[in-house]
């Protein structure tokens, strides 16, 4: 069960990378450990490498950002109108792309990356309480009164709502590439492969309509 969580996890880092550059890479291992006083046999999990920070600023050609917090009007609005689909598409609400936690750099579970005189690019990362990992562990933002992780609940900014016809655009080409991932992903139980694409096709439910893109997104945006 466990290490489905993580391939689940590491799925979400590749959706991303699908939508966008701008995202950390991730890697799938699968670890043997070895009890080296030889008392119990060897177990095989898997596990994840994450991109570091340092690198996926050389490979974007930006500088890792070191501040407290920034404002929305300091972010790329694009990109983060692709992040804001992307967090409602895995059911994630365990972020902030502008304020870090007391006493921690900018962001809750995002970092920021920029150069002088461009936007910022808020990136986000772990994603362990998503509705598309739905750990045991996991639990819903109590500010928000979700029954569940696997609740989504979108929280693009209302600024952005006018970038939200070709963000779902985007979304809608890539579903294609993002099903043939989760269809061939190593490791995957079959169980999980049900489950996630049962989750990404009432996600693509919702962009379908405008109605429902109304109720759901543009009408449910941060000011």
């Amino acid at each position: 069960r466990y290490d489905q969580y993580v391939i689940r996890e590491y799925l979400a880092y590749r959706i991303l990378n699908i939508l966008t550059d701008d995202s950390f890479g991730a890697r799938l291992l699968r670890i043997t450990y070895v009890d080296s006083e030889g008392k119990r046999k060897d177990r095989e999990h898997f596990g994840v490498l994450i991109e570091h920070r340092d690198r996926l600023a050389k490979r974007r050609s930006r500088e890792y950002l070191e501040i407290p917090k920034t404002t929305v009007a300091s972010l790329d609005p694009a990109h983060t109108n692709i992040v804001s689909l992307y967090q409602y598409l895995i059911g994630n609400t365990d972020f902030s792309p502008v304020q870090g936690s007391p006493g921690e750099p900018c962001c809750h579970n995002h970092v920021l990356f920029g150069n002088e005189g461009e936007p910022f690019v808020s990136i986000p990362y772990d994603f362990d309480q998503s509705g598309i990992v739905d750990a045991e562990h996991a639990g819903p933002n109590p500010r928000f009164n979700l029954r569940d992780v696997t609740q989504r609940l979108y929280r693009g900014r209302c600024v952005n709502n006018h970038l939200l016809p070709q963000t779902i655009d985007l979304f809608e080409a890539k579903r294609p590439e993002i099903e043939v991932l989760v269809t061939n992903l190593e490791g995957m139980a079959k169980s999980s492969r049900r489950k996630v694409l049962a989750y990404l096709d009432r996600f693509y439910k919702v962009i379908e309509k405008p109605k429902s893109v109304e109720r759901s997104l543009a009408n449910a945006c941060l000011k």
